[in-house]
């Protein structure tokens, strides 16, 4: 049976009080929205809801899509740093921060095993390395405890987190160059008073892009994965510079 995210709890609870606040009963929402009140009941308390009813839910509270921000409660999201040690193994092992990933988003050893279509001989190895560097234990049957918790976050300007962000941006240009509507590089003159509304502008959109990653991460309901990349910075093509005799 799969459990019920905190966060998904949390933020049922809060439209909950919503309800409460405009003197709306359940029995009056579960006949507006055309379910039965046990249905609504297992809404409220963060079973089997879905985005559709989750909007269904706005909607009825007469609470738009901007709300949903107010409406989420203000959970600070765990993070955890690798140590010096750690992310130079990474480094020099990219393959075991791709199989710890694995481990943080919940998937057993033998659902990796399944999935990238690996040994047990190779999941042992990789076992041993991660508890090694002190990032689980390792209990009989290859049950796994991690020994970190929340999202993982990479030393700012450190050497693993410049190596995989030079990576993830050229991994990300080659895959969507080719596609107009998915990248496109502008290069325009702006005055310093519309360079700082651009500015403003884009930190809006990143917040807002910020707050539909987490709605999706507790809310039950399929979503994809997606780049989003976002810069502004000085810039000038080299090639329009590269005048010569010829």
């Amino acid at each position: 049976m799969r459990s019920i995210d905190p966060e998904t709890k949390e933020l049922m609870a809060a439209l909950k009080a919503r309800c409460k606040a405009i003197g709306v009963t359940q029995e009056e929402l579960a006949t507006k929205l055309g379910v039965s009140l046990p249905t609504l009941k297992r809404w409220f308390a963060g079973t089997g809801v879905a985005l559709e009813n989750v909007f269904q839910l706005l909607n009825a509270l007469d609470i738009t899509l901007n709300d949903i921000v107010s409406v989420l409660p203000h959970v600070i999201t765990k993070t955890f740093t690798y140590t010096q040690k750690q992310e130079d193994f990474f480094l020099s092992n990219l393959e075991y921060l791709s199989y710890f990933d694995q481990l943080i988003q919940g998937k057993s050893p033998k659902q990796i095993e399944r999935s990238f279509k690996i040994s047990a001989r190779a999941t042992r190895k990789y076992l041993k390395e991660l508890e090694i560097i002190g990032l689980i234990e390792v209990h009989p049957h290859d049950k796994v405890k991690l020994c970190v918790h929340g999202e993982p976050v990479w030393r700012e300007n450190g050497k693993l987190a410049l190596a995989l962000r030079e990576k993830a941006i050229a991994e990300y240009i080659r895959s969507t160059a080719s596609r107009r509507d998915d990248l496109t590089l502008f290069l325009h003159n702006y005055s310093s008073k519309d360079l700082a509304e651009l500015r403003s502008e884009i930190v809006a959109l990143m917040q807002k892009a910020q707050s539909f990653n987490r709605r999706s991460s507790i809310i039950e309901g399929h979503s994809m994965s997606y780049g989003l990349m976002i810069g502004l910075a000085p810039f000038k093509l080299s090639f329009l510079d590269d005048v010569k005799e010829i």
